[in-house]
């Protein structure tokens, strides 16, 4: 079993108020990495331990979540040797999301609505049809959909290539380890450690994936918990 994390749920109205605020600071673009779009102090770029993994993990960034203090995509890209975050609202097919030639058939998309009479499983795979399979199939690669759940739905309308993956959806059995607007959403990256668990990876490398999303993202955050978004690295959004 996967050990307890203490996640980004601290206890109270207002100080949870504060950390649901801190997940829509930005960080100031001159203060950004130019590549994971994190604060100096917190870059990813060597901090972050690389992994192994066997399947593709493509994420398509909706623009206004790049600079996102607590985002988890950058993570990804730093963390997992086989994937790629591209930033963007729409693209003419996965070859070009991903950058080099990929057959649909062999991916899967994570589906943003979960079926309203899941399996049971964690995570329930439906061919091209809609028609649920039995066993997960083996997949090169798969797609995540990183933004609110609004601009989720946008990239999902404005790339219908998606329709030609296989549909991929989520059922986790663990709340989120940050707040979410919905009971059963996930961050990104843990929907992608997740996924790569259920497909077959390693589940040491998920864990390890889930070690630094709370060492590297979380647990900075913290500390900007106690002062509210004031005197976080945004001048954006606040709380009061």
């Amino acid at each position: 079993m996967p050990p307890r994390r203490s996640g980004f749920r601290p206890p109270g109205g207002r100080r949870r108020g504060i950390a649901l605020a801190l997940t829509r600071v930005t960080v100031p673009r001159e203060e950004a990495c130019a590549r994971c779009f994190r604060p100096a102090e917190d870059c990813l770029c060597t901090r972050a331990v690389r992994l192994e993994n066997r399947i593709f993990v493509l994420v398509l960034q909706h623009p206004r979540e790049q600079r996102k203090l607590i985002g988890s995509a950058s993570l990804a890209q730093c963390a997992l040797a086989r994937s790629r975050v591209r930033a963007g609202l729409s693209w003419p097919n996965l070859s070009a999301a991903l950058g080099e030639p990929a057959k649909p058939a062999e991916w899967g998309a994570l589906f943003l609505k979960p079926d309203p009479r899941p399996s049971g499983r964690a995570i329930d795979a439906y061919s091209r049809r809609g028609e649920r399979q039995g066993d997960l199939p083996p997949l090169t690669g798969f797609v995540v959909l990183d933004g609110t759940w609004k601009q989720a739905k946008t990239l999902w309308w404005r790339n219908p290539w998606l329709l030609k993956l296989r549909r991929l959806t989520l059922n986790p059995r663990a709340p989120s380890l940050r707040p979410q607007a919905r009971a059963a959403g996930l961050s990104t990256i843990e929907a992608i450690a997740l996924t790569l668990r259920e497909l077959g990876e390693d589940p040491a490398l998920a864990e390890a994936l889930m070690d630094q999303y709370v060492r590297l993202v979380l647990e900075p955050a913290q500390r900007y918990l106690g002062k509210g978004t004031r005197h976080a690295p945004d001048g954006g959004e606040h709380a009061g």
